[in-house]
Order: C-alpha cells, then sequence, then structure tokens
C-alpha cells in the first residue's frame, strides 16, 4: 500500500491513492510525516487549486485537507498520536467531510435532507478507505 505521489518520497511517509469513479474524485492521503513539507510540495508543482487558500497546519493539528483543483484533493492525518486511537478517527472523520463536501458542491448536489445520502455513502467510502490504509501502515510496523 505505502506509494509515492508525484515526488514526495520520504521514508517515513505512507502516502495512498484512492480513485473514486462514480464522481471521477482522487484523494491523495499521507499518514504521518510532515504537512507542512506536503503543502510545500504541492505548491511548487502548482498542485493546488488557486481559490484553495487554506492555511497551513498548526504543530498540534490532527490532519489537513488540501484542494488540488477539478476532483482532486489531499489529506493529511498525523500519526503523532497514534496510540489515541480517537483522535485519529476524529482528524479522518474531519478532513474527510471536507472533501465530501467540495466533491459535492463540484457535482451540484444540494445540501440538505432530501440529499444526505449521496454525502453519507462517499463519507463512508473516503473514511473506510483512510482506516484501512493507516491499519495497514500500523500492521507493517
Amino acid at each position: 500500500m505505502t506509494k509515492t505521489f508525484r515526488g514526495l518520497k520520504e521514508p517515513s511517509r505512507r502516502i495512498g491513492l484512492f480513485t473514486e469513479s462514480l464522481y471521477s474524485s482522487k484523494v491523495m492521503v499521507q499518514y504521518g510525516g510532515n504537512p507542512k513539507e506536503m503543502r510545500r510540495h504541492l505548491v511548487r508543482e502548482n498542485m493546488l487549486h488557486k481559490k484553495a487558500g487554506l492555511e497551513m497546519p498548526t504543530y498540534d493539528s490532527l490532519g489537513a485537507y488540501y484542494d488540488l483543483g477539478g476532483r482532486d484533493y489531499a489529506i493529511w492525518i498525523s500519526d503523532r498520536d497514534k496510540d489515541r486511537d480517537i483522535e485519529i478517527a476524529s482528524a479522518v472523520a474531519h478532513e474527510s467531510l471536507h472533501v465530501t463536501m467540495c466533491i459535492m458542491r463540484e457535482i451540484g448536489c444540494p445540501n440538505g435532507k432530501s440529499s444526505e445520502e449521496p454525502y453519507c455513502y462517499y463519507l463512508s467510502w473516503l473514511t473506510d478507505r483512510i482506516f484501512k490504509m493507516i491499519k495497514e501502515i500500523e500492521n507493517d510496523k
């Protein structure tokens, strides 16, 4: 499962790339490593969407997401508190919801009670992939 993504190469990094065909989205997920370095790489490679305007994660951040334009996104999840499952779960859910909201806006899905299912299915799909990746990484240690 360990992969590099467009030049992000470092032994401490664990990266997964997930492609979802229904909405034609791609999400790159990095577990651990340095989020500021990840963002600098995305900026240098001109991969951040011009509208992104996202702040740099702070030292105590547990996660961050980046809009790469189109329907491509990057998520960083901290492994600093890897023994604290609740914090990791919280960060995965938080960043995955950001990406889910962006995808749904991109495809024109209304946000309301009558349209909750597409949001829920995409969020479930993404969080499932991220948790499986983290579990695989932790089992490899």
